[in-house]
Formats: C-alpha cells, sequence, structure tokens
C-alpha cells in the first residue's frame, strides 16, 4: 500500500508525508476473525480504507510540513470536481487562494516578496489587498488543488514493505487505528485510518528530512470556491 506521490505532495514538495509505502500486511497483527474493525489485521484494515478512499468526492486536508528545513503550514478544501480553495503559509507570508472556473489569490506583502522576488513591488502596487486573477495555467497551487490525482495515489502497489497495526486514539472526535510503515526513503510513516463508518484515511504522519503530518476532515462536504467579487480582484493577465 502506499499513500503515494501525488501531484499535491510534488507541488508542495511533501512527497515523504504522502509517500507512506506501507504494502502487504504482518501476519502477526490483528485477528481476522474478530467483528471488530480495529481488532482485523493490519492487510484487511489497509484494504478497506484504500476501497473508501477512493470513493471519496471531497475533504479538507489541514496541518504543516517541513522540507529543506522550511515549515510549510496548509489548509484547503478541494473536490473531485475541481473546486478548491485553501490558505499556505510559508516563510512568514501567508495566501489565500481560490481554484474553480478561474483561479484566484491573495496574498500578503511578505508572501509576494518571498515568491517574486524583484517583481513583488509592482505586483504589491497592481493588488495591494485584493485577490490576483491568475492567467491560465500559472497558478501554482493548481496541482495541490488535484484531489483525483491525490485519490489516485491511495493504492496498492504491491511492493513488499510490511505495515504493522497499532492502537487506536481519537483523531478529530473519530476513533482510528494507526498503521505503520516506511516511506520510499525508509523513513518511517503513520496513518490511521477511521474504525467506524466510512474507514477513510484521518491523518498521515511523516518522519525523516522532509516530515510532517496532515489531517483529513469533511469528506463528500460542498467546497466553497466561489469567485472573489469583481471590484476585489485584479486580473493580472491584463496588465502590462
Amino acid at each position: 500500500m502506499k499513500f503515494g506521490k501525488s501531484a499535491l505532495a510534488a507541488a508542495l514538495a511533501t512527497t515523504v508525508v504522502l509517500g507512506a509505502s506501507a504494502c502487504g500486511s504482518d501476519g502477526d497483527d490483528g485477528d481476522n476473525g474478530g467483528s471488530d474493525f480495529a481488532d482485523q489485521s493490519a492487510d484487511q484494515i489497509k484494504d478497506a480504507a484504500i476501497k473508501d478512499m477512493k470513493d471519496v468526492k471531497s475533504l479538507t486536508m489541514e496541518g504543516s510540513v517541513t522540507t529543506g528545513g522550511k515549515e510549510l503550514q496548509l489548509q484547503l478544501s478541494s473536490s473531485t470536481e475541481g473546486d478548491c480553495a485553501g490558505q499556505v503559509t510559508m516563510d512568514g507570508g501567508t495566501a489565500q487562494f481560490i481554484s474553480g472556473e478561474e483561479s484566484y489569490l491573495k496574498g500578503d506583502e511578505k508572501f509576494w516578496t518571498n515568491q517574486a522576488g524583484p517583481q513583488a513591488p509592482q505586483i504589491l502596487s497592481l493588488v495591494g489587498d485584493k485577490w490576483a486573477k491568475i492567467p491560465a495555467g500559472q497558478a501554482g497551487f493548481d496541482s495541490f488543488c488535484d484531489l483525483d490525482g491525490l485519490l489516485e495515489e491511495f493504492s496498492d502497489d504491491g511492493g513488499d514493505d510490511k505495515m504493522k497495526k497499532g492502537d487506536t486514539e481519537e483523531i478529530d472526535g473519530q476513533e482510528a487505528v494507526e498503521l505503520t510503515g516506511t516511506s520510499d526513503e525508509g523513513d518511517p510513516t503513520h496513518a490511521w485510518v477511521a474504525t467506524e463508518g466510512k474507514h477513510h484515511i484521518l491523518k498521515l504522519e511523516g518522519e525523516g528530512s522532509e516530515s510532517g503530518a496532515l489531517t483529513f476532515s469533511e469528506f463528500d462536504e460542498p467546497v466553497d470556491a466561489e469567485a472573489p467579487p469583481a471590484d476585489e480582484v485584479v486580473d493580472l493577465s491584463q496588465q502590462g
């Protein structure tokens, strides 16, 4: 099983967090005959998680990751219909983003300074505290709004690594059972699977040089990706 290298992970350089290769099962873990989900084997829990994550139509993701010695904080809601909205903070700069039929970005001064470099003063003078409408194909956050790409990575890759089942604990008010494994780079990884209802992945955590934790919630809830009012938008494609 792998929680693999999705477009989301690639865009944010967090492949280890979502790269928890945990394939096969430890034959001594769990009770295959148990009626309680948490009593099942690691392999059975894995299969249930893969099946239910494949059916997800939308979710909210929140957490932080560290890569290249820098921490990135992320909150976003996205759907398989292409709607996405959220916020990202890195190097002291914060930006809100919306992606639907069009893409919009609203960053603070620190964000634009970090991301635009010498062009930051010009962008800030144009945009101020308004939303920037991003030309098609240039919205850097589009890839980590790709929920289809993320969900495709919740798959069984037929590898040889073994996972183990841990204890149950509460994740955001839901009981979850922990599965542990290793990333492609050999670092410890952890996934928590809901024991009741749909067996969704509620949390992923990775260790190592690129580490962090992401929680998943609001499965199949509507995503509010409504475009900002026109008087609060600056269309960068129309600027010289």
